[in-house]
């Protein structure tokens, strides 16, 4: 069997959005059940403990107190998994057999989604991300509902002829998610990643991604009375964002590349519409704010 390794740098939002999900799929009002994402945490942490990893890389879903920072990350995770399932079960339903989900971290929507058999989900990240994922997945006999197909590959460059190397298909449609990309990624690489798509698009294609209203600021999340961790780890936070999409909208945004806006949402807006309250620093006036949209193919 292959060695589980813990990817690190980048590979750590995967886990922050994992324990997320995880802590979500525990609670009986849960707004979806990723049973997957708690599997990943302990393997992850048994790996780092084995393997003498220095400092806390993976936190556990239990364990620890409720900080400002937690509830941030945990309720924006909690929030946009089920927009973003929705958006896959609907353009499948509408007939695209292809899900390329870019910038896949350890995502288990092959599995939980219920999706048919026909469909086929594209999984393009790095690849020590998908060396571990493929690892667990293996180890737990874990097997997806419909085709599964993970693509290594840099989102910098190169990503298009890699997804096209594992079989895409360019006549036939697809719905492209990119959950928890855009905000890393500067302005012209999104606006890139968007003229991609669409050339690779065929009719009824869909497209469905986030960016924040504004950049993120320290204040957002911690204060002077938050930990040292808390605050090192929004710094870090920080310095991995880029500036995301520069637009004021994503209407705007996407029919200047090549796609029609259709839904387009926020996370408190889609915490409203799930009886989910918004902690402080989404909820008051000029706090945190992230687009939720998706678009069809024009």
């Amino acid at each position: 069997m292959t060695d589980i390794k813990v990817p690190a740098g980048v590979g750590w939002t995967a886990f922050t959005t994992a324990r997320g999900r995880a802590q979500e799929s525990l609670r009986a009002d849960r707004l979806f059940d990723d049973r997957l994402a708690g599997v990943f945490l302990e393997e992850a942490i048994a790996a780092q403990a084995r393997d003498g990893a220095e400092g806390l890389i993976v936190r556990p879903v239990h364990g620890e107190g409720i900080s400002r920072l937690a509830d941030i990350f945990s309720y924006y995770f909690m929030i946009r998994t089920p927009f973003y399932d929705e958006r896959v079960v609907h353009a499948v339903r509408a007939g695209c057999g292809q899900v390329v989900l870019l910038g896949a971290g350890l995502d288990s929507r092959a599995f939980r989604l219920g999706l048919p058999a026909g469909v086929t989900v594209f999984e393009v990240d790095q690849g020590p991300v998908l060396e571990f994922k493929d690892a667990v997945l293996a180890k737990h006999d874990a097997v997806p509902t419909g085709r599964r197909v993970p693509v290594v590959a840099d989102l910098r460059a190169g990503w298009p002829e890699a997804l096209a190397a594992a079989g895409f298909d360019r006549a036939a449609p697809a719905i492209w998610v990119a959950e928890g990309l855009l905000p890393y990624l500067p302005a012209a690489d999104c606006d890139r990643l968007l003229d991609t798509t669409a050339g690779m698009s065929a009719a009824g294609s869909r497209f469905t991604s986030e960016y924040f209203v504004r950049p993120p600021v320290e204040s957002d999340a911690v204060d002077d009375s938050s930990s040292a961790r808390d605050r090192a780890t929004w710094r870090s936070v920080l310095d991995m964002l880029g500036t995301g999409p520069a637009a004021a909208s994503p209407a705007a945004w996407l029919s200047a590349h090549g796609w029609v806006a259709g839904q387009v949402s926020s996370v408190t807006g889609e915490g409203q519409a799930r009886g989910r309250p918004a902690p402080e620093a989404f909820a008051r006036p000029g706090g945190m704010e992230v687009w939720l949209f998706d678009a069809t193919s024009s």
